[in-house]
């Protein structure tokens, strides 16, 4: 009896010790290997890398190029660190900048910036850059800062889809939708009947430029996310405290446009008051209304878009030194010497122009288009000549499309202006043509071909105003005659000069 007793307790403690173990075990697996919203499980450093590479992440890190320096970016895989929030799971890799030039590579500083490749979910891979607020008149600094509390701008650039966003924070907080106009609506809501309703999110794209400079051992890369495009306006000595630098310029490697957004109030306009008048039954082409332009049907003379701008842009890299640089601004007004902003035509133009069809009629609103030029030392010169334009379509009406950049060698215009640039002013244009190539929106009402070549061209520094009249933010029309006041104008019109075209 007493050793039945003892195999009982023994079967008994056995038991129990193998639940414990069971339960034990259970929960340090919930524990440590969590399971996401999607089913997937944490992963180890090397199956990350293993992802990376299958994915060709280092691909998309790397070969940014400008002239002969190439920028990558190398993932620190010792410094890997892992959060869990809301069950999904980020790895945060620390990016070290490298920078090759006449097969040397460099390890870089970042002066006031942060680089991390962020894979979520073991899917997901972003690049993120992270930029602290500067007080006014503070020197940014190449030493490393911290992210609690974080101030400033996040970037974040999936690396799989192509989107690109910009985030805002505040002591750590998210504040990208949560600035004025949400302290307006949170103040006032209650008090004043606003509607959530009357809130917009408004975007726009803004973008972010790299710049690198050589001192001696030290190479920096620096990031400016104002929109301007500006280097800073340090030295690489005033920034280190000592040395002794053979060229002290900042160079523009590359450029990235990233939607920013806020939410906006906008108010309804007024009732119109109605006046007892009856219409002529027409439309007058310098009085088009928005009734008029949002029903219009678009239609152009066929022309080769561009599909392939990279192929225009690598035509500069010709590997001749630069003596000087221009940028010309050509416009074809619908009526040569006046303002007007469009006029009546018979049939669509053999000119490239943009023909509004209204009721009926067809009207020319004329055309905006910028030349980019690179005059080298040997005498020699590479030409681009560009313009902006809704992409053609036989079915949709409308006047808001994707846009798309084409080829305008040849185009007739009515009065051009010139300027002279520096490398940087011209990288900044051509920048700002290929982020419209790539994310550009035509709208006719406020970004049709006038508008993109003021941005063009002001991005080079031109200081060219809108010249806003009726419905339209720019036209054709207005512009000619605003540049026709100007020093250096050439009124005399012609055909722009053949561009260079693609290159292999």
């Amino acid at each position: 009896m007493k050793t039945n007793c003892s195999r009982i307790q023994n079967l008994l403690a056995f038991v129990l010790l193998s639940l414990l173990l069971v339960c034990y075990t259970g929960c340090k697996k919930e524990l440590l290997i969590p399971t996401t919203e999607e089913g997937s499980k944490m992963i180890n450093n090397d199956q990350l890398q293993k992802l990376y590479y299958q994915n060709k992440i280092d691909k998309k890190l790397a070969g940014k190029l400008n002239g002969q320096v190439e920028i990558s970016w190398l993932p620190d895989w010792s410094q890997v660190k892992t959060i869990t929030r809301d069950s999904i799971i980020y790895s945060y890799v620390p990016l070290e900048g490298i920078l090759k030039k006449d097969g040397l590579s460099t390890k870089a500083q970042l002066l006031n910036n942060k680089q991390f490749l962020i894979i979520r979910d073991g899917k997901v891979f972003m690049k993120a850059t992270y930029i602290p607020e500067l007080v006014a008149g503070a020197k940014p600094s190449i030493k490393t800062f911290s992210l609690n509390a974080f101030s400033g701008v996040l970037l974040l650039d999936n690396l799989v889809t192509g989107e690109k966003r910009k985030f805002s924070y505040k002591k750590g907080l998210d504040i990208t939708y949560k600035g004025e106009t949400n302290k307006l609506l949170g103040d006032k809501r209650s008090n004043t009947g606003i509607k959530t309703m009357a809130w917009e999110r408004q975007c726009e794209w803004r973008y972010a430029c790299t710049f690198y400079t050589y001192c001696g051992p030290n190479a920096v890369i620096y990031l400016d996310e104002s929109g301007g495009c500006q280097p800073p306006r340090w030295t690489v000595e005033d920034l280190y405290g000592n040395g002794s630098c053979s060229d002290n310029s900042w160079y523009l490697s590359f450029s990235e446009p990233f939607e920013s957004c806020e939410y906006v109030y906008v108010q309804d306009p007024p009732p119109l008051p109605g006046d007892g008048g009856t219409g002529s039954g027409g439309v007058e082409p310098d009085a088009l209304t928005e009734d008029n332009i949002e029903n219009a049907l678009i239609e152009e003379t066929p022309q080769d878009t561009i599909k392939n701008f990279n192929k225009y842009l690598d035509c500069f890299n010709d590997g001749k030194t630069a003596q000087e640089y221009k940028l010309t601004l050509y416009v074809d007004q619908p009526v040569n010497g006046t303002n007007k902003q469009s006029t009546l035509v018979g049939a669509v133009p053999a000119n490239g122009n943009l023909v509004l069809v209204i009721a009926g009629q067809k009207f020319d609103v004329g055309h905006a288009f910028v030349g980019f030029t690179k005059i080298n030392t040997d005498g020699s010169s590479v030409r681009q000549v560009v313009g902006f334009y809704p992409r053609p379509s036989n079915i949709l009406p409308g006047v808001i499309r994707p846009g798309v950049l084409e080829d305008n060698s040849g185009h007739a215009y009515d009065v051009s202006y010139t300027i002279n640039v520096n490398n940087i002013e011209f990288t900044s244009a051509l920048a700002q043509a290929k982020g419209d190539f790539q994310y550009g929106q035509y709208n006719i009402f406020n970004y049709n071909c006038t508008d993109a070549a003021l941005k063009w061209m002001n991005a080079g520094g031109a200081g060219l105003d809108d010249v806003s009249r009726g419905v339209f933010k720019n036209t054709p029309g207005d512009l000619g005659q605003a540049l026709r006041s100007k020093s250096g104008a050439v009124t005399t019109g012609g055909s722009a000069v053949g561009g260079k075209g693609p290159c292999n």
